[in-house]
């Protein structure tokens, strides 16, 4: 009787295991699985271009998990505006573009996971198009403008 009490005061003693919540994907409408945050951003690599002279490049991290905006010149980047472009023939077409985005990036710094990018290859998902940097505002007073 004593061992069975001192193993019930025992077992008390015990924690019990962690269950932790699994996090779900939501699923588009033909049922594939895809997420527009930051949790697998594999596929949205490929929704992605840089003009070879953009002083701002879009970019997904190694780990395929988030987004980054990155101030790549020695000037401090004040806006931009973004371009959703298709391919054809080997050439851009430029089919939409963002309206003016404010933000703050020093030299080199970068933003990750800026929600106006999101917004913009949620329509590129739609459209099977490319996300492109068009414009940069520099806090100078100078612009830069892509060549489309």
């Amino acid at each position: 009787m004593l061992s069975g009490i001192l193993l019930l005061s025992l077992l008390a003693f015990i924690p019990a295991p962690v269950v932790y919540a699994q996090e779900t994907k939501p699923k588009s409408p033909g049922g594939v699985d895809w997420c527009a945050n930051s949790w697998d951003r594999n596929e949205d690599a490929a929704l992605l271009t840089n003009l070879t002279e953009s002083p701002l490049t879009l970019s997904i991290t190694e780990n395929k998990r988030h987004l980054l905006l990155s101030n790549v010149t020695s000037k401090q980047i004040t806006g931009y505006k973004l371009g959703v472009v298709t391919t054809n023939k080997g050439a851009l077409k430029l089919i939409r573009t963002s309206v003016s985005i404010a933000t703050n990036l020093g030299i080199n710094e970068m933003a990750i996971n800026p929600k106006a990018v999101d917004d913009e290859l949620a329509f590129c998902r739609k459209k099977k198009a490319k996300l492109v940097v068009v414009e940069v505002a520099f806090a100078d007073g100078s612009f830069w403008y892509g060549n489309i």
